[in-house]
């Protein structure tokens, strides 16, 4: 058994075997759990074998044409009678200590967990969801999961939608569909519907035993999105939606809710984040000893780091339209 292989069976054994699932991670998380992503697969050992581990994804993240270093922390787990003894506790501290090395600005983490508050991650509900009622009238091209995987042209249409997106994680085009393949693994009880439009796709996740819907990924649609979600060839009754609370997307819908959905998100380089928010706005930002002071129209809000990340990416302060910072749905492309 090589190195990797025995990351891989820790992972596997923690992350799916106790919880009475198939070994799947690799599939599930290819850039992440992969033999070529080694050097990001941090591990803590014992007698040679690794006991606890955690990995690292890199990925540049594009906003508006302003490009932030980003990395995703995932697959966490240690062995069970080696828990509780501070392994990801340092493990932790040994990724954020790479991350600064590599000049990371944001970092995040889709489960929340205390070792995490630890240092300084906050949880943030970035997502407001929908709930749509379908009418079914067919006003979608409707593929399977293999029927579009096989199709070369639309394989390239999607690539080339995703890269004309303004807020997007920046992968090649193979890791596009990687990645894509990896969302629309086969699930127990799911199955996949990639929808094509004169705009973009949408993708649904069907759970078959409710036939509901879940809409995994929105690619170059902007406009009439819930009405496009209405009139999709799909037989699912019902579809939620959930959308970045500060998505230019949210202006036109109403019966929102404020989604349980919850991720784990730490500012790495704060100079870069301010830079970015006082060029964006008519904004002056002061940082000492994590207290941030925000100036505007000669008024000044004062804000500890806690609250500076939500006020980012919940978008719950006076700053509602001049201080966020739209990230792509983790759940989608960016399931990583």
């Amino acid at each position: 058994m090589n190195e990797f292989e025995k990351k891989l069976k820790l992972i596997n054994r923690v992350m799916r075997y106790e919880r009475n699932l198939e070994d799947t991670m690799q599939f599930e998380f290819p850039l992440l759990i992969n033999e070529k992503n080694m050097e990001n697969m941090l591990c803590i050992y014992e007698n040679e074998m690794p006991i606890s581990a955690l990995n690292i994804l890199y990925a540049k993240l594009s906003v508006n044409n302003e490009i932030f270093n980003t990395a995703f922390i995932g697959g966490v787990c240690t062995y069970e009678n080696h828990r509780r003894k501070g392994h990801s506790t340092n493990l932790i501290e040994k990724a954020l200590k790479k991350m600064n090395e590599n000049n990371v600005d944001l970092v995040f983490v889709s489960s929340f967990k205390n070792h995490y508050k630890k240092h300084n991650f906050f949880e943030v509900n970035s997502d407001y969801k929908y709930e749509i009622q379908t009418q079914n009238k067919k006003n979608s091209q409707k593929f399977t999961s293999d029927e579009f995987f096989k199709n070369s042209a639309l394989k390239t249409e999607f690539i080339n939608i995703y890269n004309t997106d303004k807020i997007r994680f920046l992968y090649k085009d193979d890791e596009i569909i990687t990645l894509l393949k990896a969302r629309l693994f086969p699930k127990q009880n799911k199955e996949y519907e990639i929808h094509k439009l004169q705009s973009g796709f949408i993708i649904l996740e069907i759970d078959k035993t409710t036939n509901n819907a879940l809409v995994v990924d929105i690619i170059g649609v902007k406009e009439n999105l819930i009405e496009s979600i209405k009139n999709l060839n799909t037989n699912a009754k019902k579809v939620d939606l959930y959308l970045n609370i500060n998505s230019n997307l949210n202006s036109d819908l109403d019966e929102k809710t404020i989604s349980t959905n919850k991720s784990m998100i730490k500012i790495l380089n704060k100079d870069k984040i301010i830079k970015y928010l006082e060029n964006k706005n008519v904004i002056k930002i002061n940082y000492t000893e994590n207290t941030f002071k925000i100036t505007k129209n000669s008024k000044t809000y004062t804000y500890n780091i806690s609250e500076f990340t939500r006020a980012l990416f919940q978008n719950d302060t006076e700053f509602k339209t001049s201080l966020n910072i739209e990230i792509p749905n983790l759940q989608g492309l960016s399931y990583q």
